[in-house]
């Protein structure tokens, strides 16, 4: 148990009593019911890094909230006491990145894929299925950060995917689809991303059981990872969106052949029909009174969604709810997959 005093008291509040705790898991139902600030003080209680790289998290918020340069010389005094905790812990180097520059953030998220192959590999090899809600946690935080790098970044991200090209033209690029990349980043892509029972049965129901994937049995499209944002069908957008782009890396200056773009177009209609709330306005968003998940809805066939899957504003209308003022308001509710597009 860590005896926290002082300015790191008042760090460690903002973070987690403020709403600044929306920062780190933007889809929380509540402050108070922050899963991902949960499990992160829970296994900061045995790790003083983890529990200082919190307080700089939250330094680093209040300085982009305020410009309050006070914020930033805490986050970075926290960062070089976390260094010297990190180095003095670890001088056999075995994390392969304690030598290296700190400040490159591909070096960090190379140094968190070779921790998750390593653990894979011995989870195999010991035949463990149970996923602790940490390891669920770093998981899908791995792949949202895998996923931005692959489908942003030039270089893309750690993992690639690299198979033959066996086109006969030379400016056209096509693949076996039925020979499969068995190898062991491959695998760890598809078990941090897909989050699917079918898929990954351990991880979901890991993901399920700390609030962070919705309910199966939802009469809904499809199931939402409520931290990433996004479906199971937009997944497997990013998954043939990221082997292509890796295949362009590596063909240059070939292209894609026309199959492989009709499929890209396919997946991203598929996704675009996902819905959290049934009956959502696909062009606004906006949620229709007479839908089961629209959060004013009475009947007895009313859908209980999770809080986080709404936003809402309130507009002068002709409606019900009038004001203090006697003005006359309406609430309108929206998706949050308007929040994310």
């Amino acid at each position: 148990m860590h005896d926290i005093q002082g300015p790191h008291k008042l760090y460690l509040d903002k973070l987690t009593k403020t709403k600044l705790s929306y920062h780190v898991y933007p889809f929380a139902e509540s402050i108070e019911t922050n899963q991902v600030l949960r499990i992160l003080l829970q296994y900061s209680l045995g790790s003083p890094y983890l529990l200082t790289a919190i307080l700089a998290t939250s330094a680093t918020f209040q300085f982009i909230e305020t410009r309050q340069m006070i914020h930033k010389d805490h986050h970075l005094t926290l960062n070089f006491t976390a260094l010297a905790y990190f180095q003095s812990n670890n001088r056999d180097g075995s994390t392969g990145i304690s030598s290296v520059n700190k400040n490159n953030w591909k070096i960090h998220l190379r140094g968190v894929k070779d921790l998750l192959l390593k653990y894979s590999k011995l989870a195999h090899s010991n035949n463990q299925q149970y996923i602790t809600d940490g390891l669920a946690l770093a998981k899908t935080w791995f792949f949202a950060i895998e996923s931005v790098a692959e489908l942003n970044d030039p270089l893309g991200g750690t993992i690639k995917y690299s198979t033959k090209n066996i086109s006969s033209h030379v400016d056209i690029i096509k693949t076996n689809q039925n020979v499969l990349d068995c190898s062991d980043s491959s695998r760890l892509w598809v078990e941090t991303g897909y989050f699917n029972r079918g898929k990954n049965q351990d991880y979901h129901d890991a993901l399920y059981r700390i609030g962070m994937v919705t309910n199966p049995n939802l009469p809904i499209s499809t199931q939402f990872n409520m931290f990433l944002g996004f479906s199971i069908d937009v997944v497997k957008l990013i998954d043939e969106m990221t082997k292509s782009l890796d295949l362009l890396r590596e063909n240059k200056p070939g292209q894609l052949s026309g199959t492989s773009i009709a499929n890209i177009f396919t997946l991203i209609s598929r996704a675009r029909n996902n819905d959290i709330v049934p009956k959502v306005n696909k062009e606004t968003f906006v949620i229709p009174k007479e839908s089961i998940g629209h959060p004013e809805y009475k009947e007895f066939d009313k859908l209980v969604l999770p809080k986080s899957c709404y936003t809402h504003e309130i507009i002068n209308d002709n409606s019900t709810t009038t004001s203090k003022d006697g003005s006359s308001k309406e609430t309108i509710y929206y998706s949050c997959t308007r929040i994310k597009r």
